[in-house]
């Protein structure tokens, strides 16, 4: 996702499951591809380096499992700071959130 009124949509549908890491929001979409938006603030990671990490470790992440999003818009809302020695525990979580928003579809 690319635009503020795809971002927008997401957040006004108010659905979300929340880990440590990340916070997982979304919006069904019947039929249509899955579509992915980040949102990593400089609370988080105020570095520019640490930011550009974590949407790496989250596009890698759906590009990997594409099939748990599908038909849904997804957001994923970076919530604490991720080091690349925990980079397991940032794909477990994510993993599991993407379940949870399977099972609940």
């Amino acid at each position: 996702m690319t635009k503020t009124d795809e971002y927008s949509s997401v957040f006004g549908f108010r659905r979300s499951f929340r880990g440590q890491y990340f916070q997982l929001l979304y919006r069904p979409v019947p039929g249509g591809l899955p579509r992915l938006g980040i949102v990593v603030s400089k609370k988080v990671a105020k570095a520019a380096h640490d930011r550009n990490y974590a949407k790496r470790v989250c596009r890698e992440f759906f590009r990997l499992h594409r099939a748990l999003f599908a038909g849904h818009d997804v957001v994923i809302r970076v919530q604490a700071r991720l080091l690349p020695s925990q980079s397991d525990l940032f794909r477990q979580e994510l993993f599991s959130l993407s379940r949870r928003l399977r099972v609940s579809s």
